[in-house]
């Protein structure tokens, strides 16, 4: 049984009685632009349909403030958390032109430390094309798969609130423009902790359109409220295939975002599933 207490501005608590659950953090990402690359194909990079798993170790990273230097302590994030990410909002495609000086020839170049090294020798310059999302919102789910994880919920609640690297969504141009909201969650599955962050979410941003005389809210959360609760809605789901579900996926595919090292960038593949859930409109 799921029991809400009515949000006010300054606090939200969800209450779950009954069977012992499952504890998960939930947070919600949303920037103006997100830029979740794909592998580059050519002179296009085209945008991700969800954030890749080394994107979001990347962030837990920043609000840490562990740097790319420290290769343990990121495999050791890597292995000890599990994702899923729930699509609230896909966005608008955003194509960008890119123009980028490199070098013509580098197997002369020895020591290319820094990028200032690379450009040392003659000079080209290549022309690209990136995509971004704009107005693109995410639900994060994060779940311990670790007896002795390298952090605790709570402390990655904290980081997440307080971090210590500025946390972007993608590339450093699409830095956050509004609060993650990091919450702990008791559900025995991470659909259903999803479900009840969403629903606590919506009730403190009513909360404070409320006390505004104009509220500036983002557009997928000024939608919902904007809903009929009686209606459903569609959202796709990303997750690692070890978390806790009952969820059956559409299909599981592989994805090149295990990273082995970030000096130099290599990846390996790991599995994903996917599905498409029918939920309800979050009302008040």
């Amino acid at each position: 049984m799921l029991k809400t207490r009515k949000a006010n501005s300054r606090s939200c608590s969800i209450l779950l009685r009954g069977k012992a659950m499952t504890h998960f953090l939930v947070c919600r990402l949303y920037s103006p632009l997100t830029a979740w690359s794909e592998p580059a194909i050519g002179e296009y990079r085209a945008h991700a349909v969800a954030p890749a798993k080394s994107a979001l170790v990347g962030l837990l990273a920043a609000a840490l403030g562990i740097s790319r230097q420290q290769q343990a302590a990121w495999q050791s994030l890597q292995q000890s958390y599990l994702f899923a990410v729930q699509i609230e909002s896909r966005g608008e495609a955003i194509t960008d032109f890119h123009t980028t000086q490199t070098a013509t020839k580098t197997h002369k170049l020895k020591h290319l430390y820094t990028r200032r090294d690379e450009l040392k020798g003659e000079l080209k310059t290549v022309l690209s094309k990136r995509e971004y999302r704009c107005d693109a919102c995410y639900t994060v789910c994060l779940y311990v798969n670790d007896d002795n994880p390298p952090y605790s919920l709570d402390a990655l609640q904290l980081a997440l609130q307080q971090p210590v690297f500025t946390l972007y969504l993608g590339r450093k141009s699409c830095p956050l423009a509004w609060p993650v909201s990091a919450r702990q969650i008791q559900a025995d599955r991470f659909e259903q902790a999803i479900e009840i962050f969403n629903q606590a979410d919506i009730e403190c941003w009513q909360a404070l359109a409320d006390n505004m005389a104009q509220p500036m809210l983002p557009w997928t959360i000024a939608k919902q409220l904007a809903s009929d609760s009686s209606a459903t809605r569609q959202v796709d789901v990303y997750w690692d295939t070890a978390m806790p579900t009952r969820q059956v996926p559409l299909q599981t595919h592989w994805r090149s975002d295990h990273a082995l090292t970030r000096r130099p960038w290599q990846f390996t593949q790991r599995q994903e599933c996917y599905a498409r859930m029918e939920i309800a409109h979050v009302s008040e």
